[in-house]
């Protein structure tokens, strides 16, 4: 058996090493699964792995400096194999008023990521500009955290060409306890409805087994294994994602890869 503390600790790692054939990473699911939580998760992990060695976020907000300012300067710290780039954020969520990443939009741009969002005018939607050019910018590590359900995904239909290409990565957010994932006929359903309007042909999944802030590890264990029970003969199930107090505890229980969380939205309640 792999050991279980070096794998935790190789998550860098495995970000690093995505960072070497994709640029673009595309998070969907249903409304509430958690996405927007992972993807401030690999917004910041890729902000520590290219700009970590040039200077702290602390350095970066102390000197009143622009993120892209912050990516400019780290460059000359750049790790092997990984051209220099910049992290952009953009917050598409246009389906709910609670808990969006652009609640917590300053703890990003203080670890270099550069934000992108469009305030929403009552409950018409908008879009946020400069999405199809940074998707297709080499220079642009682009992370779209998209709205939940159909009417979330169908802001992105028109960056298919973009979406679809070998240096994206589209991950399915699936969160068991939630009302339309805890079957596998509901899951199938928001997962056809979003691919269907997206027009993204392929998704990796990932397990975001949860019940809020203070899910146990018994739960998230409970839940990643019912999720790979119902759908794991028809589709692969990728890491479990668990707040990062779990993580040691999840991986030696289930044997998965875990992706640890920290927390950011909670802190807004």
């Amino acid at each position: 058996m792999v050991n279980i503390v070096s794998r935790i600790i190789s998550m860098k790692a495995i970000f690093e090493e995505l960072l070497k054939t994709k640029k673009n990473f595309v998070f969907i699911g249903e409304a509430g699964s958690g996405k927007s939580e992972i993807a401030m998760n690999f917004a910041m992990a890729f902000a520590e792995i290219l700009y970590g060695q040039a200077q702290s976020a602390e350095q970066c907000a102390n000197k009143a400096q622009s993120a892209e300012r912050c990516a400019n300067q780290a460059q000359a710290a750049m790790l092997p194999n990984i051209s220099p780039r910049a992290v952009h954020f953009f917050d598409m969520d246009q389906t709910k008023p609670l808990f969006r990443s652009r609640d917590v939009r300053e703890q990003l741009e203080q670890a270099g990521v550069v934000f992108h969002f469009d305030e929403q005018f009552m409950d018409a939607p908008t879009m946020v500009g400069g999405v199809r050019e940074h998707l297709a910018d080499p220079g642009s590590i682009v992370i779209l955290d998209v709205g939940g359900n159909h009417q979330g995904a169908r802001m992105i239909g028109g960056f298919a060409p973009f979406l679809n290409r070998g240096e994206t990565a589209n991950y399915f957010v699936i969160n068991p306890y939630r009302p339309w994932s805890r079957e596998v006929l509901g899951i199938d359903g928001t997962l056809s409805e979003i691919l269907k309007v997206s027009h993204i042909q392929k998704v990796d999944i990932l397990s975001n087994p949860n019940v809020g802030a203070d899910t146990t590890a018994e739960e998230a264990a409970t839940g990643d294994a019912r999720l790979r029970e119902m759908i794991g003969e028809y589709v692969e199930v990728g890491p479990i994602c668990v707040r990062e107090q779990l993580a040691k505890e999840i991986e030696q229980n289930t044997g998965c890869a875990v992706i640890p969380l920290r927390l950011y939205l909670k802190g807004i309640l």
